[in-house]
């Protein structure tokens, strides 16, 4: 068989597995999705890399059952649990909005933040019990910008909503309602049975 025809099978076998990613997002079904990339990898020839994958697949489906497999287990870091990358994903939209803001006119450091906080009271639920809403954004915007921020996905979201956010020009009005609509997507998550 000539390289083209070998091409050719592969993206048809790839298109066929690549539909069971779609229909595992309509049963929201995690485990099927990292199966489809196991076997994506086996095709591709990758075998220990879809080895690799399919260790992890199978820990994943090991919590449907109650067990934790030493791969999935969370690494201790202090006192109280980490929050989960979603939140951490809230927080970085947050942060990048209050940085931006403060570039507006008649908006400082403190009023973009004081009025975030005030337009935005369920940023509360992404705080500790007792903390202060306005000096949590505070921060978060400091921490994302000096790069102290541990969690990879946050400061993923923060790099990509920057560069987002600058590059349309948005409002005030507009940034509240993208920054709603990331808070709300976080809380949904937290709410979530599949996050525990």
């Amino acid at each position: 068989m000539l390289a083209k025809d070998d091409d050719a099978e592969f993206g048809r076998k790839a298109r066929e597995l690549l539909r069971g990613v779609e229909r595992a997002r309509k049963s929201n079904d995690y485990g099927r999705t990292l199966k489809v990339l196991v076997d994506l990898l086996h095709e591709s020839g990758k075998y220990q890399e879809s080895s690799w994958v399919w260790d992890f697949t199978q820990a994943y489906w090991d919590l449907k059952y109650g067990r934790v497999d030493p791969i999935l287990a969370p690494k201790k870091t202090g006192s109280r649990p980490p929050e989960s990358s979603q939140i951490w994903g809230a927080r970085a939209h947050v942060a990048a909005v209050a940085r931006i803001m403060s570039g507006f006119r008649d908006m400082t450091r403190r009023t973009s933040v004081e009025w975030i906080a005030q337009n935005c009271p369920e940023l509360k639920h992404l705080i500790e019990p007792g903390a202060d809403l306005v000096k949590s954004i505070s921060s978060w915007r400091d921490e994302f910008k000096k790069g102290r921020v541990k969690n990879r996905y946050g400061r993923w979201v923060y790099e990509r909503s920057l560069r987002q956010y600058c590059a349309k020009g948005h409002s005030a009005d507009s940034l509240f309602y993208l920054l709603q609509r990331a808070v709300r997507q976080a809380l949904k998550a937290r709410k979530s049975p599949e996050q525990g």
